[in-house]
């Protein structure tokens, strides 16, 4: 089999594309370019509708070929998948590939996945609980799931044994990360950390039955030996806290690289997009970041043209950008999403409108 894959989205997608990438090598499937693959898996955005819509728009183009779908897919759009013959599987388990791919193979497809990992991305927790009005995350992925410390801790080391020296950690927001802390997990004895440290596995106060959050786990793995780079990305606005900036400005293997998606500097539209933050805690958070961290890269999201999105909300945007000092923003351009609760808001920003603002923003943040 000659294969393609397209990836939309998030780093979360990227990573999956290049877990799948690492199964259809070992499985002997070549990787060529899209005109010559006869099988095409697409992993699939979980906030643009324009990219389900330019998947169906291509669908003459790619007739003679297999095409596969996974990763954020409302079920309305897997229906309309399925009527025109286009399978869908779960990235998450990978061995839903067997039957569609009459795979004669025994064993677990996920672990064969990710017996060596080629990318530096690690994922530490799946879904959310945020229920941003515009993103389809929560009923494509599903809620909030921490995978268990003990598991990434191994993971970690097994990209640092593979050459890896900068780990990206993975989470649509992985400051409401939040896992068991099991009976068993002591940090001494996993094998290559540090025991100069004083029980650095073992939270102070803490009993069985309790839970690791994302401060933890960061302090775990920085506490670890090796030479190595920290980064995580997403964090959002409204719950990141004063323990991590500080946690982040002390240590010297975490990134001082912070994403801090602000989608809009408008209040009003912050709460049709469901944010659950100002733009003023928005920039209080920012000036509490500059202040402990003064050398911080800081990056971010926005959306244009969201329903509603008036001049005087987008020069709010504007401001906030200009008191930031963004070095760098993934802007994107707002399309409703079928199945989430924006779409039931008027689309009522014309598309030049949205490109200009587009370019505005791009100018201001991205052009130095």
């Amino acid at each position: 089999m000659k294969y393609y894959i397209i990836t939309l989205g998030c780093q979360q997608n990227v990573h999956d594309s290049e877990r799948l990438n690492q199964l259809l090598q070992k499985l002997g499937f070549e990787l060529v370019d899209e005109k010559e693959a006869d099988t095409l898996f697409i992993v699939a955005c979980s906030v643009k509708q324009s990219a389900v819509n330019r998947i169906f728009g291509k669908l003459k183009t790619w007739s003679d070929k297999q095409i596969l779908l996974t990763a954020c897919v409302l079920e309305a759009d897997k229906k309309a998948f399925a009527k025109r013959g286009i399978d869908f599987f779960e990235i998450d388990d990978l061995n839903s590939l067997k039957s569609i791919l009459d795979l004669k193979i025994g064993g677990d497809l996920n672990i064969l996945a990710d017996s060596q990992k080629s990318s530096a991305y690690l994922p530490i927790m799946t879904g959310c609980n945020n229920f941003c009005s515009y993103c389809a995350v929560p009923y494509t992925r599903g809620r909030e799931k921490s995978r268990p410390v003990e598991e990434i801790v191994f993971e970690f080391q097994k990209l640092l044994k593979a050459g890896h020296q900068e780990i990206t950690l993975l989470g649509q927001n992985v400051n409401s990360f939040s896992s068991p802390l099991e009976n068993e997990f002591i940090l001494s004895k996993v094998e290559g950390s540090s025991t100069s440290h004083a029980s650095p596995g073992v939270i102070p106060g803490s009993d069985p039955g309790s839970y690791l959050g994302f401060v933890n786990l960061l302090t775990i793995l920085n506490n670890l030996d090796g030479d190595f780079t920290i980064k995580f990305m997403t964090s959002h606005p409204k719950d990141m806290s004063d323990e991590l900036i500080d946690l982040i400005a002390s240590s010297p293997k975490i990134s001082k690289e912070i994403h801090l998606p602000l989608q809009s500097g408008s209040d009003r539209i912050l709460g049709l997009m469901n944010r659950k933050y100002t733009q003023k805690s928005y920039l209080d958070l920012v000036s509490r970041i500059r202040s402990k961290i003064p050398d911080v890269v800081l990056t971010t999201d926005i959306i244009v043209g969201f329903p509603g999105e008036t001049e005087a909300d987008f020069k709010e945007t504007i401001k906030v950008a200009n008191k930031a000092k963004f070095n760098f923003a993934f802007i994107s351009k707002y399309s409703p999403r079928s199945g989430t609760q924006a779409a039931k808001l008027e689309d009522d920003v014309p598309q030049e409108t949205k490109k200009a603002r587009f370019r505005t923003l791009d100018q201001l943040i991205n052009k130095h």
